[in-house]
């Protein structure tokens, strides 16, 4: 009975002070949401985008490496990867995007979120989490959480 005792009290205690254990790797910020595009930022100026554009105007990163775009009219995805933020900042790659290629009606921003965003070399995170930039080549999108 003492043995019996004495087994279930270390497991007892083993099992309790495995929840204190972190329970795996933490999720990069950019990951577990869906970004609208805001605004679009170019050498001539900033075009902030209608709630309607910004609807039809998303990109989803993926814990897996992977995201998936809403190209206004059309669906794109592509691959990514990036750093942590150090003070809200971090790099980005965007491989090249793979999209449907419908007509959409002006104005859109969807062929230059396909074009542009492989040219990704930085992003930037607000401190709450709940807006980000992307800085591109030639463009800054920006973008903010649903």
């Amino acid at each position: 009975m003492k043995a019996s005792f004495a087994f279930v009290t270390v497991t007892a205690t083993l099992l309790a002070g495995c929840s204190y254990l972190p329970s795996g790797p933490t999720a990069h910020p950019l990951t577990g949401k869906t970004w609208r595009l805001t605004e679009v930022e170019t050498e001539g100026g900033t075009t902030r985008l209608t709630r309607a554009q910004q609807a039809t105007h998303t990109i989803r990163f993926n814990t897996d490496g992977t995201m998936q775009l809403q190209l206004d009219c059309n669906n794109g995805t592509a691959t990514w990867n990036g750093a942590e933020p150090v003070r809200g900042e971090g790099y980005l790659n965007i491989s090249a995007v793979a999209s449907t290629r419908a007509l959409c009606p002006p104005p859109t921003w969807g062929n230059d979120l396909a074009l542009d965003l492989p040219s990704t070399t930085s992003y930037s995170i607000a401190p709450n989490g709940r807006s980000i930039r992307i800085t591109a080549r030639r463009v800054s999108f920006g973008f903010e959480a649903q």
